[in-house]
């Protein structure tokens, strides 16, 4: 796992193959739980007080890589602050 940060928006990054394949709500399920386990984190740290989004990206390597062993596929899934001050995933279909 990798977190990376600007002063609006968190990415955790998820190295896992098998939950690359698993379906949409199994992918979404480990993301919102993700973000429940930063939130009380973040919370205790001021520097993140502005945080309006947090994405969990998911990412396992190409299978059909020619080009080397750098390429991978990537699914993100999005969760957006809302009024409660509490991160909820954020649909955009």
């Amino acid at each position: 796992m990798e977190v990376t940060s600007s002063q609006v928006r968190l990415r955790i990054a998820v190295s896992d193959a098998t939950l690359a394949m698993a379906d949409e709500a199994a992918r979404n399920n480990v993301a919102t739980s993700r973000v429940a386990v930063a939130e009380p984190v973040l919370a205790s740290h001021p520097e993140y007080a502005r945080l309006e989004a947090i994405s969990v990206a998911i990412i396992h390597p190409s299978l059909a890589s020619t080009t080397g062993n750098g390429w991978h596929i990537e699914d993100v899934v999005k969760c957006r602050k809302g009024p409660n001050q509490r991160f909820f995933l954020h649909a955009t279909r």
